[in-house]
């Protein structure tokens, strides 16, 4: 998945996410960067429900907000783990577009 966000603001959005185990699961969200750049470690996407549940074969949207604070694409891993039923993740690009300026 791809996002796109200008320098210094933040951007909500949502993911829509789908239960595929065959049960209830309530799932621990963590973010994880994966920039090679060291300057870009630093923590730029942000999951506004650290848990969410699930229902079998039910889709929810999970919010987020991305803020970024370099000029350069992130990368990011997220993960939705839940001990007893099992995990899955996505992938996440966020671009950087420079704001917009009015005269």
């Amino acid at each position: 998945m791809q996002i796109t966000g200008q320098i210094y603001e933040p951007y909500d959005f949502t993911l829509s996410v789908k239960n595929n185990f065959p049960t209830e699961a309530t799932f621990n969200i963590e973010v994880i960067p994966c920039n090679t750049n060291t300057k870009l470690q630093t923590k730029n996407l942000f999951c506004v429900n650290s848990i969410v549940k699930i229902k079998k074969d039910e889709t929810v949207m999970v919010p987020f907000v991305f803020f970024p604070f370099a000029l350069e694409s992130h990368k990011f891993q997220i993960l939705f783990k839940d001990p007893k039923v099992g995990e899955f993740q996505y992938d996440l690009t966020g671009l950087v577009d420079m704001p917009q300026v009015t005269p």
